[in-house]
């Protein structure tokens, strides 16, 4: 017996075995024959306990096939070849192909047979049949035609008996198949290519060695956990891929997987990082009004989830910046200058650097549009100068005069607004840096309190505002030195007013620390310019009126807006109760609702096609004034639809099996499964499951010829077709009937049917080498030949060979040995015919061999009545050579057609009622007959012959006178026609001289 398995798990080490039998001639697997039904109960156990510990290390698989020895070297080559398919076929089933294969076409185990005959003592002839095993080449050609010698010489040693004694109790345990492993050692790939593989950002192709330690054409299964790693395919000794462009500055890795025999190999794959970049979609300069307010500028970084670009300002007035979901947020404060200002935003962050330009306008007596929350913002702001050291007002100071004018009328014209709306009025008050932090401080509340004086006294009423003390106006000292390019050492004198404090306490004393060190910078040449030139403007007093108007933003278009699967463009319409040019924020957090575009009076947007069968909703969030209105999009639901994932057509072997199909569907409930049917009655179980699988078994196809078959898949009513296509078979003759043919000693008819798997086959050709198998005759699906009764002592076997075209299979042949040593073939008769007439009658026939037979029979009648003158005596006989044709004969001698020649002699006295005819002397008869023998019981036949031939002869005629009888005239007779007709009933004689069959109807 062969081992199946054998695990190395460290020291511990397993041996199993299996062997699966086949009829003779057979390479189909029989679970009811012999022992197979145990046999592959117990390799499917073996299998998966295999499956299970060598999930790391597995082993190679080889299967054995085998046949006996009694068919020719090219039929028992195509036999096992046969088998072991068969059993591969068989193992892929359980396994899934996930161990190596390897197949050994063995042919006769010889060694098994030497083996079994060594230790058997019940074989004839034994020493014979081991020196024939052991000394006898396997094979010899003669005639050019490579003959099986060992068998050859086997079936001829002592007549055959020892053969046939093999061929019934040792043959069929060499007719197997034998799965066996042996784990010397693991089935192995080593991944040649150092990990990791680095690929520029750029992208390309790459590609990774290895080697395998075990031989086969099984490739390793390869797969990456990226999408950017593409076009991946494994060789014979390496696997390729292609890496995407990274268009992100970040380096990403991959891993690429060799799956060989269930044992992984991760090679992973570094791509470096693009070189960051940050860009602005909508460009990088803000222009801003005078009025200041909120902006907000989008930008993008080619890395993910960036979270911390740092942005800054240049100056100030640019303030409150946040970064945050791809925009950067900030506020600008009113320019209150009559010049247009400038600052850079510098945005770095991952080792890249922008700027962002804003560009302010200068102020203007016009009114600005402020957003302010859910209301619009009316502000108007006018400027006081004051003299140094001053908090008296001069209208002939600077632009004084105009100004208070413009004050004038925009107080009057806010009380006129503030009486219908919330309004308010604040003063905002500033000194300039060379006085001591208490001065400055007085002088700022001493401006504040003239401009306020002088609104009480022009108006005479109290229109209610508040005052800002803000002091020194850092800011915009550093603005207008920012704009100028004739300040003396104008980067210093930045940056002591941006990194020093506004104020220190040195001895107990608040001391101004900017103004001190721009005093001795650079022995006061920059103070002195700014005291001139800059100065002037910081001594003010700036009076600002706000009045507010609610603002509004209504939806005109009706909601839900419904869609239709297929999507399209839309469009939400609204109103404002103000016109402005200020563009509502729009939103949606749906995938499907796409390009939202809001502008002053609308937002556009784009609804995908809905490729699910479900319907879906979701909200476009418009906000505009602090309140968000909120529109709902419906979207109908696609129809339902399935497509087949797998190639098509489904490609299936000859050898058929469980075969799958995968398939996607657009429903969101998969418990919904296609129903799938077809109407080829070689495809069956079929079964389909959530997960998007179609599975089915397919038949193993007989035919040498193709075939197809049409799937019909009916989805929510919808009916699609694929189609399975099965390769042909190979060309073959298929003994469908019991083998070999057994048949007893007194042989017979036998029949064997046969398939040929071609469409419209025709009839085979049918031969036997032995002369003791005749009338052989073929139709298109069975083969009938007659059986000569076996008369020897011995068994003896042949072949039938049938041939169609190419293809060739062989029949064997047994029968059994005759029971009788020295068979005899005779038989004792009475014909019936002469017993009525009250002839007493016998004869004999004895069996010459070769389908001749002798037959000799004698009759003898004495009756008289003389005193009514009746008188009847006869007596004579007949021989005759019979030749016996027709399967009946081939059969059992004595049965069936014969036909002959004969010869006859008689006497006799016949007188009736006066008249007599007397022959003393004998006459004679000869001729040919036919007749035919019937079976009527085992030891019976009734024979039928009718005898045509020439008869001669003297006889006298007489008349009984006086109690004597008087001669009348002698005369001679001279006859041709029927002469011999007999109805005999015939007794069987000897040992093996019965009728098959006849045996109950003795």
């Amino acid at each position: 017996m062969l081992p199946l398995f054998s695990f190395a798990q460290d020291v511990k080490e397993s041996s199993e075995s299996v062997r699966i039998y086949f009829k003779q001639g057979s390479p189909y697997v029989d679970r009811n024959y012999m022992t197979n039904n145990e046999e592959l109960a117990r390799l499917a156990y073996l299998l998966e306990t295999y499956m299970q510990e060598n999930s790391m290390d597995k082993g190679v698989i080889s299967v054995s096939a085998f046949a006996s020895p009694e068919g020719s070297i090219q039929i028992n080559e195509n036999l096992v070849n046969a088998r072991a398919q068969a059993v591969v076929d068989l193992l892929g089933k359980k396994v899934g192909g996930e161990i190596l294969y390897k197949i050994d076409h063995t042919g006769i185990d010889w060694e098994s047979l030497i083996a079994e005959v060594e230790v058997n003592d019940q074989v004839p002839y034994r020493s014979e049949v081991l020196d024939i095993l052991k000394n006898t080449p396997e094979s010899v050609i003669v005639n050019g035609k490579v003959i099986n010698e060992r068998n050859r010489q086997l079936q001829k040693l002592r007549g055959g008996e020892p053969y046939r004694w093999l061929l019934k109790n040792i043959y069929p345990h060499l007719r197997y198949a034998a799965v066996h492993s042996d784990m010397v050692y693991a089935i192995e790939l080593r991944v040649l290519t150092e990990s990791p593989i680095v690929i520029e950002a750029k992208g390309g192709s790459s590609e990774i060695l290895y080697e395998k330690s075990a031989d086969g054409k099984v490739m390793p299964k390869v797969s990456a956990d990226a999408s950017w790693i593409r076009k991946i395919k494994a060789t014979s000794q390496k696997v390729t891929f292609d890496a995407a462009v990274n268009t992100i500055a970040v380096p990403r890795t991959a891993n690429v997987t060799l799956n060989y025999y269930g044992t992984t190999h991760d090679v992973v794959v570094y791509q470096k990082g693009a070189e960051p970049k940050i860009s602005f979609p909508s460009g990088n300069t803000v222009t801003a009004t005078a009025a200041g307010g909120s902006y907000t500028v989008a930008y993008s970084i080619n890395i993910p989830d960036a979270e911390n670009l740092a942005v800054e300002s240049d100056v100030e007035w640019v303030r409150d910046i946040v970064v945050e979901d791809g925009k950067i947020k900030f506020n600008i404060d009113v320019n209150y200058r009559t010049e247009s200002r400038q600052a850079l935003l510098q945005v770095s962050g991952y080792d890249a650097t922008e700027y962002v330009v804003v560009r302010q306008q200068k102020a203007t007596p016009d009114m600005v549009m402020v957003d302010a929350g859910n209301a619009l913002e009316k502000r108007e702001s006018v400027m006081i100068y004051f003299r140094q050291g001053s908090s008296v007002i001069d209208k002939n100071y600077m632009d004084n005069g105009a100004n208070l004018e413009r004050l004038a009328a925009l107080l009057e014209s806010y009380i006129v607004d503030g009486a219908k709306t919330k309004g308010r009025v604040r003063i905002n008050a500033s000194a300039s840096p060379e006085g001591t932090v208490r001065i400055n401080n007085r002088l700022v509340n001493a401006r504040a309190k003239a401009i306020s004086d002088w609104i009480g006294k022009k108006f005479n009423t109290n229109i209610g505002y508040e005052i800002d003390f803000k002091g020194i106006d850092w800011t915009m000292l550093l603005a207008l030195i920012e704009q100028s390019d004739s300040v003396p050492y104008k980067d210093e004198v930045i940056d002591i007013i941006k990194n020093t404090p506004d104020q220190v306490t040195r001895n107990g004393v608040v001391v101004n620390e900017r103004e001190r060190l721009i005093e001795r910078l650079h022995n006061g040449v920059a103070y002195r310019w700014l005291l001139k030139n800059i100065y002037p403007y910081l001594r003010y007093a700036a009076v600002e009126t706000y009045v507010m108007y609610a603002r509004e933003l209504t939806i005109t278009t009706e909601s839900p807006v419904y869609y239709p699967a297929a999507g399209g463009e839309g469009v939400i319409e609204f109103k404002k109760n103000i016109s402005d040019k200020i563009v509502p924020a729009a939103r949606c957090e749906a995938g499907w609702i796409k390009n939202i575009e809001p502008t002053t009076d609308a937002v556009a947007y784009t609804v995908v096609p809905n490729l699910i069968a479900a319907p879906r909703f979701s909200v476009i969030s418009v906000e505009a004034y602090g309140t968000q209105h909120d529109v709902i999009i419906f979207q109908e639901a696609a129809d339902p639809a399935l497509t087949i994932t797998s190639e098509l057509p489904v490609k299936v072997g000859a050898e058929g099996g469980y075969t799958e199909v995968s398939y996607i569907t657009n429903a969101p409930d998969q418990s919904v499964t296609p129903d799938v049917t077809t109407a080829s009655e070689w495809i069956s179980n079929i079964t389909t499951d959530e997960y998007g699988t179609i599975a089915f078994d397919v038949a193993p196809n007989p035919m040498a010829e193709p075939r197809s078959a049409v799937m019909v898949v009916n989805y929510y009513g919808k009916e699609q077709e694929f189609v399975v296509e099965q390769a042909a078979a190979k060309p073959n003759i298929f003994i469908t009937s019991e083998t070999p043919v057994n048949m007893p000693a007194e042989g017979g008819t036998a029949t064997v049917s046969y398939e040929i798997n071609i469409k419209d086959a025709g009839i085979v050709t049918v031969s036997s080498p032995a002369d003791w198998i005749t009338s052989i005759e073929a139709t298109k699906d069975e083969i009938t030949f007659v059986v000569r009764q076996n008369r020897h002592d011995e068994p003896r076997t042949t072949t039938l060979l049938l041939e169609y075209g190419d293809l060739s299979t062989e029949v064997v042949v047994n029968q059994e040995a005759s029971d009788c040593r020295l068979p005899i073939y005779m038989s004792l008769q009475s014909n019936l015919l002469y017993d009525a007439a009250l002839t007493p009658n016998g004869g004999a026939e004895i069996y010459l061999g070769k389908n001749l037979s002798l037959d000799a029979n004698w009759s003898y009648a004495w009756w008289r009545l003389d005193d009514k003158h009746y008188y009847w005596r006869t007596y004579g006989g007949d021989l005759a050579l019979r030749w016996w044709l027709g399967k009946a004969a081939h059969i059992k001698p004595l049965t069936g057609h014969h036909i002959g020649a004969y010869g006859q002699m008689i006497t006799y006295d016949f007188e009736f009622g006066g008249n007599g005819i007397l022959a003393d002397r004998w006459s004679w008869s000869v001729g040919l007959e036919y007749g035919y023998s019937l079976p009527i019981a085992e030891r019976l036949n009734l024979d039928f012959t009718l005898g045509m031939g020439y008869h001669w002869g003297e006889f006298s005629e007489y008349k009984p006178i006086d109690g004597h009888y008087v001669w009348q005239a002698t005369k001679h007779r001279q006859y041709m026609g029927p002469t011999k007709f007999e109805v005999s009933l015939v007794w069987l004689i000897g040992c093996d001289n019965y009728n098959k069959g006849k045996e109950k109807k003795r």
